[in-house]
């Protein structure tokens, strides 16, 4: 049937199927790190780097956009949040600054 041919000159077409499997490929990559490191700092990394690459690769395929000054504006802003968690997690590694919470009661018992 005629479905059936367009479904399989699609598959066909390298630019269909390559740009699907460099995505599978970046998927497998992004739970092998939620695997294998932090969360606290693999997630917004893993995030945050995906936001970037979508804005860098829908410019390089020439999507048009409206505000690039904003667009960019918020690449960088994302990626400074990243960089102030990556510097937070070192320095807890190194035995920075910690923060401890107490409770007290009104007898001045510690829970």
């Amino acid at each position: 049937s005629l479905f059936v041919r367009r479904k399989l000159a699609l598959l066909a077409n390298i630019k269909v199927w390559l740009p699907y499997l460099v995505n599978q490929c970046g998927s497998l990559l992004y739970y092998k790190t939620l695997a294998s490191s932090n969360l606290t700092l693999s997630v917004p990394i893993c995030n945050a780097m995906a936001m970037a690459f979508s804005s860098v690769t829908s410019v390089l395929l020439g999507e048009r956009v409206d505000r690039p000054g904003r667009a960019a504006g918020g690449v960088c802003l994302v990626l400074l949040g990243v960089a102030i968690c990556m510097y937070s997690s070192l320095e807890e590694e190194r035995g920075g600054t910690t923060t401890t919470t107490t409770t007290t009661t009104t007898t001045g018992e510690e829970l």
